[in-house]
């Protein structure tokens, strides 16, 4: 389904709500989950943030999810039906700047937070679960690629390898980001770090999210292990940083089956990554 300028302003209208000025943001092209958000500026003033999902059902449950998280992750303020209103977090994204260490070492906290939520949507959290069926479906979507051509036979065959024999077991569940990364980061004026898009907030494996992380930041090595850092420094030394080759191809598949279904657009850069991963090399993600 295509949004508009105009169907957001209809749906704002209905809660009594003005739009004076309206501004895509970003549209989502995955043909199971089109997605689409706006600046809006209301006449009052006021500045808020419109997301519009794909169904009533999954912005009820989505606002119900992040109702949770902690305040450093910016809130639902309202929901319309399929569209979610959230303030707008004024400040400088942190895609202008280079990150400093001690700011890349607060994101890993706060991720750290997020997975140690106790408790969502009802049920009880951190739970144990296996990962077969992230394995065979990531093995799946390998082979749309090796089929389609877009990935050597070499490669394909030593990331099935990978994925066969190094799978992890039960491993813990928990509230995930899966697009924690600088473009969804903004710092205020007054310095502090704000997590500005939350859309992909859901219940899944705790070590695919620190993957996705990896990939989708693409911060260098030693960066990367300042993040790291601040991750344990609020869980602890656990099996969530374990395994990390399985949970990083996972991650990248997620991409490359995105951008794969979506029309090839940049697909060379998770299928970049996919070649190095093949050779256990980790000196790849989606911002290089």
């Amino acid at each position: 389904m295509t949004t508009n300028v105009d169907d957001i302003v209809k749906v704002l209208e209905k809660a009594c709500l003005r739009a004076r000025q309206t501004e895509l943001l970003t549209k989502i092209f995955d043909p199971d989950r089109p997605r689409t958000s706006f600046r809006v500026e209301l006449d009052s003033g006021a500045v808020i943030k419109v997301r519009w999902l794909e169904s009533e059902e999954v912005a009820i449950n989505h606002q119900e999810l992040r109702s949770v998280l902690p305040e450093s992750f910016t809130p639902v303020l309202a929901r319309i039906e399929n569209v979610l209103i959230e303030p707008w977090i004024q400040g400088c994204p942190l895609t202008e700047t280079r990150p400093t260490e001690l700011l890349v070492r607060k994101a890993g906290h706060l991720l750290a937070e997020m997975h140690r939520i106790p408790q969502a949507a009802g049920r009880p959290l951190p739970f144990s679960a296996s990962t077969l069926g992230l394995r065979d479906t990531t093995i799946s979507r390998l082979m749309k690629l090796a089929t389609a051509g877009v990935l050597e036979t070499p490669t394909v065959q030593m990331l099935r390898n990978i994925l066969e024999t190094n799978v992890p077991t039960d491993v813990p569940h928990g509230l995930v980001h899966m697009d924690f990364c600088g473009e969804n980061m903004v710092i205020t004026p007054d310095g502090r770090l704000f997590i500005v898009d939350n859309e992909r907030t859901s219940i899944g494996p705790l070590g695919l999210d620190v993957a996705r992380t990896w990939y989708r930041w693409g911060l260098r090595d030693q960066v990367w292990d300042c993040f790291l850092v601040g991750y344990r420094t609020a869980r602890g030394q656990s099996e969530v940083l374990a395994h990390e080759l399985f949970w990083r191809i996972a991650a990248v598949m997620i991409s490359a089956d995105l951008r794969f279904r979506s029309g090839y657009s940049q697909l060379d850069v998770p299928l970049k990554c996919l070649r190095s991963l093949a050779q256990s090399g980790f000196s790849c993600g989606e911002t290089d």
